[in-house]
């Protein structure tokens, strides 16, 4: 973070709004945003397999399979 808290902003990401920021430590090609909104989806209570969510298309699709349960 800079000297306010803020994350610092390196550039525009390829997918939609997103960004690139700049961080530490390695990237690990499992641990994306898809498999954190997976684990934020089963926190949430919905039956969601994280370990499938390696595409957003897969989380997309199981979560649209549980909507179709509901």
């Amino acid at each position: 973070p800079d000297e306010e808290g803020r994350a610092v902003y390196l550039g525009e990401g390829i997918y939609g709004d997103s960004v690139f920021v700049d961080a530490h430590g390695p990237y690990i090609v499992p641990f994306t945003s898809n498999l954190w909104a997976a684990r934020g989806l089963r926190a949430a209570g919905l039956a969601i397999t994280p370990v499938y969510a390696v595409t957003q298309g897969n989380v997309i699709y199981q979560a649209a399979r549980i909507g179709e349960e509901l």
